[in-house]
């Protein structure tokens, strides 16, 4: 291997990964009888080890030290009391760290805990607000044990949309988060009501609707047809990064409106961009064919 290195002109990149090997080899060389899996750890990301410099190598065995000294799940990264380790150094040498865990110790993940994502949430009916509370951000297995029945819930792909609803008897409006609609599906009460689904009239928009109809029921799409994209063609821009999969939970009228998008070179009608009074309209004729009783 000397031989070979040094033909290759990588002699100095040898000797200083050859020196890491033993040092990683003498230190946890007792921690597992599977030598195999630390040798096959060090082959993966040698590459790696022989980049971090002598700072970053030092925190990277400390926190491999750590990490298989206290096995025990759900810590959250900012509680690791790992000297000169920071969140920001974890997240960045996380396979690198996860890699060697791994093979001394059989754990596929670091089986770290990470904050509740949050859902925001937008009572549009002044009688369901809890405890009168107007907005509210929460995880959706909190959301889900809310005892309402909303006539229609508005599912938006942006957040100004939903920050700028005025009261609506009967609705409840919720903040989508682009891709991350598809957690709405675990919210009982998103089901039992119609949805009517906005976001912004492009491919990823598209996407995005076909994710929420496979996980809530009777979902309908708002301002994402032929006529607003043709009536706001002054406000198009280009998608920098189009989706191009095919979409399944789309109607027939959608899939068209998905072809114009491409056809005119992936553009882009941002959601904000369309006057909020033509929004609005839409939205309470939407309100009035789903629950006219209310």
């Amino acid at each position: 291997m000397d031989a070979i290195a040094d033909w290759a002109g990588k002699s100095a990149e040898w000797s200083h990964l050859f020196a890491r090997c033993n040092v990683l080899r003498a230190r946890w060389e007792a921690t597992t009888a599977a030598q195999p899996s630390l040798s096959e750890a060090i082959r993966k990301e040698a590459r790696t080890l022989i980049e971090l410099d002598s700072d970053d190598f030092a925190r990277f065995c400390s926190a491999v030290d750590w990490l298989i000294a206290h096995p025990e799940p759900g810590w959250y990264v900012r509680q690791l009391p790992i000297r000169g380790l920071d969140t920001k150094w974890l997240e960045g040498h996380r396979r690198l760290v996860t890699t060697f865990v791994n093979a001394l110790t059989g754990q596929s993940t670091l089986d770290l805990a990470k904050p509740s994502e949050l859902v925001r949430v937008k009572f549009l009916d002044p009688a369901m607000r809890p405890g009168g509370l107007k907005e509210v951000a929460a995880p959706a297995e909190q959301l889900a044990t809310l005892p309402f029945h909303p006539a229609v819930v508005f599912v938006f792909e942006n957040l100004e949309s939903l920050a700028a609803m005025p009261d609506m008897l009967g609705a409840i409006g919720v903040h989508g988060s682009g891709y991350a609609v598809k957690r709405l599906g675990d919210i009982p009460w998103i089901q039992t009501g119609r949805v009517g689904y906005w976001g912004d009239l492009d491919s990823n928009g598209m996407a995005i609707l076909n994710l929420i109809r496979s996980e809530c029921r009777d979902v309908t799409s708002l301002l994402m047809d032929d006529t607003t994209l043709f009536a706001h063609r002054d406000l198009w821009v280009t998608e920098i990064t189009p989706n191009r999969g095919s979409f399944d939970n789309l109607t027939s009228d959608e899939q068209r409106t998905l072809g114009y998008l491409r056809e005119h070179g992936n553009v882009r009608l941002e959601q904000e961009r369309i006057p909020w009074a033509t929004a609005l309209s839409d939205m309470r004729n939407f309100m009035e064919k789903a629950a006219p009783s209310v």
